[in-house]
């Protein structure tokens, strides 16, 4: 469930960004929010002093790594996110950068998000299953041949 979407250009920096994201939604509207979690990005002092100045009832945790992990290891919290992204990014429309302004790919987002959480409230009728079945007259030796 998406709180609120903010797109903006891929140089600009997740931490400097966060502002105008967390500006889209407020402590009245979302009173058990306490604490926003994200990666070694938003460890930003400007981030910081916003969260001061505008929200002083949230706080940001950051996600790392344990440390000397070298492998792929699922950071708690973090996965939900990428989970998310990944979700949003099977859309058509999602998958490539294809709207040229911001606002319309705004749009487009929960719109995905929708779709998303309607096909895990209503599976497929029938449901899909996957039955591989051996030919009951061959022997596993003849089946591999």
């Amino acid at each position: 469930m998406l709180l609120a979407v903010v797109v903006t250009a891929a140089n600009l920096d997740d931490g400097t960004a966060a502002p105008k994201l967390l500006a889209c939604v407020t402590a009245e509207e979302l009173p058990r929010l306490s604490v926003i979690f994200g990666d070694n990005k938003y460890h930003n002092h400007s981030l910081n002093a916003w969260l001061v100045k505008h929200r002083p009832q949230w706080s940001i945790e950051v996600q790392s790594p344990l440390p000397g992990t070298k492998c792929f290891h699922a950071v708690r919290k973090r996965w939900v996110v990428e989970r998310t992204n990944a979700g949003n990014g099977r859309s058509r429309r999602n998958s490539k950068d294809y709207e040229r302004i911001t606002a319309s790919a705004e749009a487009i987002i929960p719109i995905s998000a929708i779709h998303l959480m309607l096909k895990r409230l209503e599976p497929a009728d029938p449901p899909v299953t996957f039955n591989y079945r051996r030919n009951q007259n061959t022997t596993p030796s003849a089946a591999a041949a």
